[in-house]
């Protein structure tokens, strides 16, 4: 990305779950998941995404041999200056057995989506109750 330009969201996607192993990995089954799409993207995760420069990060982070059950984090974005596709095997583990700093801005900016990912499927529980 072109320095002091800041990337514009157009969409993202975000799953988590636990597998068995690492074969069984299929995002389609993923146990949380949310997305947003322009304009529709919380100020707490825009905030998030540029605060953590997650447009920087695209990549494989992790080992998927280290944890029983493996745990998966997939991020997808579209912004304005390209796709960004992330994902984190054992993100509690690695960050434990490692020192990389990457991994410890990618858990802060999960931690947001999973927080707003709550939200939704709370909105969701309560649609036609009230």
């Amino acid at each position: 990305m072109a320095k002091g330009k800041e990337a514009i969201i157009q969409s993202m996607r975000y799953r988590w779950s636990l597998f068995k192993s690492p074969e069984d990995f299929d995002l389609s089954k993923a146990v949380k998941s949310a997305s947003f799409d322009a304009p529709n993207v919380p100020n707490a995760v825009v905030d998030s995404f540029r605060a953590e420069k997650i447009v920087d990060l695209s990549g494989e982070y992790g080992d998927p041999s280290v944890g029983d059950p493996v745990e998966v984090d997939f991020f997808q974005a579209q912004t304005s200056e390209g796709e960004i596709r992330i994902h984190v095997f054992n993100r509690g583990a690695s960050m434990f057995m490692g020192d990389d700093p990457r991994l410890v801005r990618l858990h802060r900016f999960f931690c947001v989506l999973q927080k707003f990912q709550c939200v939704l499927e709370q909105r969701n529980a309560f649609k036609g109750r009230i």
